[in-house]
């Protein structure tokens, strides 16, 4: 039986990137720097997605799952910035989850960077993830949760 954790974090992930894609400014930020570093749009924002559904599996404890939507957009943003690749992702790939989650195990496979094209492609994923939520978070809005992305 999955992670009762599983689906709201998943759902966090999309609800960040439609709210990027709803955003003139986040989008066409993103699609810049997608333009800059030369890569597809679509995918990047997949992995985008995934990167935000580990972090947030990552934050939240199995008995507090209903409470995803509380989490805060700037304890994303610390985690991805202040956290090991190891310690983001050892919640999933601890346990069955991981099995059934490929955009995570992309990502994970991503992150180890075990060649230059892998540690590049993490390296744009994690500054992009980071800048997105520091410009969400922005303009005393600090406290925003996911929940807040997907109010009018």
């Amino acid at each position: 039986m999955a992670n009762p954790r599983v689906r709201p974090c998943r759902e966090i992930g999309k609800a960040v990137i439609v709210h990027i894609e709803s955003d003139d400014e986040l989008r066409s930020w993103l699609s810049e720097r997608c333009r800059v570093w030369e890569v597809e749009e679509e995918g990047f924002k997949r992995c985008l997605s995934a990167l935000f559904f580990v972090t947030a599996y990552a934050l939240i404890p199995d008995e507090t799952a209903e409470n995803a939507p509380r989490l805060s957009l700037l304890s994303m943003l610390e985690a991805i910035e202040k956290k090991t690749v190891v310690d983001l992702f050892a919640p999933i790939t601890k346990g069955a989850d991981y099995e059934t989650s490929p955009d995570a195990q992309e990502v994970w496979i991503i992150s180890t960077g075990v060649t230059p094209v892998r540690a590049l492609y993490w390296s744009h994923l994690r500054h992009a993830a980071t800048e997105l939520l520091t410009m969400m978070t922005a303009e005393g809005l600090r406290e925003r949760t996911v929940k807040d992305l997907a109010e009018p």
